[in-house]
């Protein structure tokens, strides 16, 4: 596959060589600006030259998640503040770097010890203020959007390791490290960018990669709709 800003691109452009023979062949596409729109198309070469496949065009695509707060402000103010700012951080990374759409109830209930939340159910927060912040929030919203909540996910972790080419792919790009979860027969998380513990963010880019890795988890899955 070639791909470039500019329309019909060549093997000069930005390039992904797949294979030796014929067949069909699994591509990659690295280094995109999320804001830019790209020109690819495919190419096969020979001893009589480079040929070149139709031109496909591919357009940014941004999420749209928000969410429904019920939470009294008069009777929680500081919860609803700190609810309500992880909420807004945590949209803004999965609007930006995912095309999921979803209106999210979110909820206080004193009887949750951490956060918890279900498959395009609802997100619920208990009174330990530890775990109103971005990181658990997109956690949560990870679970929410199907990631261990959903016999698909679960199917593609196997022996403690993500089988999806996709995320697979996006991890070790990212980080270096293997995509990998819960060695059981119920594997709920996985790491590494799961945000299952504060110390895993460090960063902004920890909290992008964790959206974006999100994100490709579900195209593997195939069968867990963005919406």
């Amino acid at each position: 596959m070639v791909w470039s800003t500019s329309q019909n691109p060549t093997i000069a452009d930005s390039k992904f060589s797949a294979g030796l023979s014929t067949g069909e062949f699994y591509g990659r596409l690295t280094d995109l600006d999320p804001e830019q729109t790209y020109y690819v198309r495919g190419y096969a070469t020979n001893c009589m030259g480079t040929a070149y496949g139709n031109t496909r065009l591919l357009e940014p695509m941004t999420g749209n998640v928000t969410y429904t707060l019920a939470v009294d402000p008069a009777v929680h103010p500081d919860y609803y503040e700190l609810i309500k700012t992880a909420l807004d951080s945590a949209c803004y990374y999965y609007n930006k770097y995912t095309t999921f759409e979803a209106n999210i109830y979110v909820y206080y209930n004193a009887g949750i010890p951490t956060a918890q939340a279900s498959y395009r159910g609802s997100i619920g927060y208990g009174p330990n203020t530890t775990y109103m912040w971005v990181g658990t929030t997109m956690h949560e919203m990870a679970h929410y959007f199907g990631s261990g909540t959903t016999q698909a996910w679960k199917d593609l972790m196997v022996g403690g390791v993500w089988q999806g080419p996709v995320a697979q792919a996006l991890c070790q790009e990212l980080t270096g490290a293997t995509l990998r979860g819960d060695n059981n027969n119920n594997p709920i998380h996985y790491w590494p960018t799961g945000i299952n513990y504060r110390s895993e963010v460090s960063t902004v880019q920890d909290l992008i990669d964790h959206a974006r890795i999100v994100q490709a988890m579900i195209v593997d899955d195939a069968g867990i709709p963005a919406k």
